[in-house]
């Protein structure tokens, strides 16, 4: 279903041309940051939990998988 959704969405021009397939493994697997926080920060620095992580994290998958 969720690949249909994303074929159909490039068919209207919304969404950056690509595999459906590996676009949705991608969209999927950005979540595991947030299952991994000390891992996180002691890689980057950073707290998955704070509000500007979590917006941070959401405009990058919109810039890599929304057209502009």
């Amino acid at each position: 279903v969720v690949t249909a959704i994303m074929s159909e969405a490039q068919a209207r021009g919304l969404l950056r041309e690509g595999s459906p397939v590996g676009m949705y493994y991608q969209l999927i697997s950005s979540g595991m940051v947030f299952m991994i926080p000390d891992e996180a920060r002691w890689l980057g620095g950073f707290d998955v939990t704070s509000e500007a992580f979590v917006r941070s994290h959401a405009e990058l998958l919109f810039r890599m998988f929304l057209k502009p």
